[in-house]
Parts: structure tokens; C-alpha cells; sequence
């Protein structure tokens, strides 16, 4: 402020589907001379309901800016383009001006990439090179074993029903909350496998994707997907409508 004083954070304007072109309304500062301010709707802060422009700074980038490619990540910054109108009206109340990241608002809850889920044991498989199968800890001999591939039990009864979230993981507490069984809406994201996991050459439990590449569908969110965590060493859970299980036993009583 003028008394060198910082004065409370007031929000910028913010917007859905941030573009590379100026998505904003244009609102002169001044109108034949007057002080001219925004209009909003105080219950949502809204400016404009169709492209949810706001005045808390909560925006959402398009999806066809897309920063990962598949030679490596470009990082998206937004610029912010400040009138001469602006500059001379906050030289009437302060000496200067910073730019502060307020706390993230998710728009997206986690990320996770879809696996199969056998319809027989309820645990988690994936597919290596058209072949889905899980790991067990006997041989086909029910006999405990330290070979990898003598205990991999291959299955054709299987749906697409399960999915690894990195985040869920690593924020057990919170996620435990929320995903019980709730409903959730999902949608594919821009960014999809380019191809399917797949083991690598020096170790065979050691799987890995070979790059992205961007969503070319029409991306559409669907209601009322039921989302269950399983935690490892889990026996058996149900999402009410379906079974998950993380073991089928313990290796101790084999």
C-alpha cells in the first residue's frame, strides 16, 4: 500500500478451457470517465455461466494444450496482460503489486490407469502382450516357489473393472474417505497409453508404457461409476455390486 503495508489478496478472474486466446471479457476499468466494476453473481461468483468466467481465479487449461508428448513434458505458465487503465487506477492506492499462487482447488480428484480385474479370485491382473494373468505365490504344483514365471496364473475370465492410482497410494487416509463404494463421475483422459504395459528385456516383473500420445475421442463424462479402494493385503471388499481383493491367501499357510 502507499504506507508500504500489504493489504489483503484480492482474486484475479479466472475461467474453464484456458486457451492459447483471450478466452476473458474485455472490462474497461473506466466508462465516459467513470469507475466502472464487475458485475457477478455473489452466490457463485459467476460472470458468465456458460464458460464458468469467475472472479476467484479458479481456472481449468484446455485440454488440446496438451504438455506431455511422448519426447518429454512442455510446461504451461499463463501470462497476464495488465491495461495501462489497470496500472493508473492501483497507483491511486499502492506503490506496487505481486503475483501469489493461491492454495490449488482440484478440479480432478486422482488419476489411475485401468487394469483388469479376474472374475474368479477378484485380484487385480494386467495383460502382457495380448495374455492376462496374476501372480500367485505356488507353483502349478501348489508348491511355494521363488521362480517368477512358474507362478503366473493366466486367466480369460476378466472385465476391465480395476485401476492403479499412484495418488490413492500415497494419500491413504484421505481417499479411504472417499472412495468406499461411492459414486463418481469419470472420463477418459486427454492423455492416453500409446499401447499397453508391457515387461522390459533385463527384469519380467518390471513393467513399463512406451509413451503417450493425446486423446483423439470425444471426451465424455460418465455419472455413477462406483469407486472402491483396495488396500494391499486385502482378502475381500465389495463396492456392493462388485468384489476386489489385493491376496487370495497368505504364503505362510500354503
Amino acid at each position: 500500500m502507499k504506507d508500504y503495508s500489504l493489504s489483503p489478496a484480492f482474486d484475479t478472474r479466472g475461467i474453464n478451457n484456458l486457451s492459447t486466446s483471450n478466452n476473458f471479457t474485455d472490462v474497461p476499468v473506466y466508462v465516459n470517465g467513470s469507475r466502472n466494476y464487475i458485475e457477478i453473481d455473489e452466490s457463485n461468483y459467476l460472470m458468465n455461466a456458460d464458460s464458468l468466467e469467475n472472479t476467484k481465479g479458479v481456472i481449468r487449461i484446455s485440454e488440446l494444450l496438451n504438455p506431455i508428448k511422448t519426447g518429454g513434458v512442455t510446461p504451461i505458465g499463463i501470462e497476464y496482460d495488465i491495461s495501462t487503465d489497470v496500472v493508473t487506477e492501483l497507483k491511486k492506492y499502492c506503490r506496487g503489486f505481486f503475483i501469489v499462487r493461491q492454495k490449488r482447488i482440484p478440479t480432478i480428484l486422482a488419476q489411475a490407469l485401468t487394469i483388469y480385474l479376474d472374475q474368479s479370485s477378484y485380484l487385480p491382473c494386467i495383460a502382457d502382450r495380448g495374455n492376462v494373468f496374476l501372480e500367485s505365490f505356488i507353483d502349478k504344483n501348489r508348491l511355494l516357489s521363488q521362480d517368477f514365471d512358474k507362478r503366473l496364473v493366466y486367466t480369460t475370465n476378466f472385465k476391465q473393472e480395476a485401476a492403479i492410482c499412484p495418488e490413492a497410494e500415497l494419500k491413504l487416509p484421505f481417499f479411504n474417505q472417499l472412495f468406499t463404494g461411492s459414486e463418481f463421475t469419470i472420463t477418459k483422459a486427454p492423455n492416453q497409453p500409446n499401447g499397453v504395459l508391457e515387461s522390459t528385456a533385463f527384469d519380467n516383473r518390471y513393467f513399463t508404457l512406451n509413451g503417450y500420445k493425446s486423446n483423439t475421442e470425444t471426451i465424455k463424462a460418465i455419472e455413477g461409476i462406483k469407486i472402491t479402494l483396495v488396500e494391499d493385503g486385502t482378502k475381500m471388499t465389495t463396492s456392493g455390486t462388485q468384489k476386489f481383493a489385493a491376496r487370495a491367501g497368505d504364503a505362510e499357510e500354503a
